[in-house]
């Protein structure tokens, strides 16, 4: 129903306006970061809503599909979340924006899936659904992990890499040949 996607549409755009109001004052990781969640978040509306336009493609033809509001909140959502991530990538922190966005699409995706398309996966033993919450999570911890790892060895490694110029005290004479 359209009340349950503008809903989690109104959230997820409260998400990202809160994003950008406090992310942007933190340093390029936080930055990339801050813009790579975005980027998830739109990409991950995006995805979600394929299967509404591939299904209405499927079921009553191109027509409607070009009159429908999916087919074109997804494209802005996919064009958005792409411009988005060319922002986080612009920060140099590029471990750090495309581990982020690699989490982020698709814990939205999931969650829009469930909440609003009403997803459902058969009926499997408690356990399984135990190891698939462990295994997002140590994924979401692993990517953490690696983004803050490989960032900060980048940032010490391109500190020691800067050349230090000695200072030589200039000389009259090397004053003058400079003229």
């Amino acid at each position: 129903p359209g009340s349950a996607w503008l809903s989690s549409f109104v959230v997820l755009g409260t998400i990202c306006i809160c994003l950008l109001l406090f992310g942007r004052r933190g340093d390029l990781s936080a930055q990339a970061t801050v813009y790579g969640a975005i980027a998830g978040i739109l990409y991950g509306v995006s995805a979600t809503l394929m299967k509404p336009v591939v299904e209405n493609l499927h079921t009553d033809g191109a027509v409607s599909v070009l009159e429908s509001w999916e087919l074109w909140v997804m494209a802005i959502g996919g064009l958005g979340g792409f411009y988005v991530q060319q922002i986080s990538l612009a920060t140099g922190k590029l471990v750090t924006s495309v581990a982020t966005v690699s989490v982020v699409n698709p814990v939205v995706s999931v969650m829009l899936g469930v909440l609003v398309l009403q997803e459902r996966l058969d009926q499997p033993p408690a356990w399984h659904v135990v190891m698939a919450v462990v295994g997002l999570a140590l994924a979401l911890l692993g990517a953490v992990v690696i983004a803050s790892v490989s960032e900060g060895a980048r940032e010490a490694e391109a500190t020691r890499a800067q050349p230090v110029a000695p200072c030589r005290p200039h000389t009259a004479a090397q004053d003058r040949t400079r003229r």
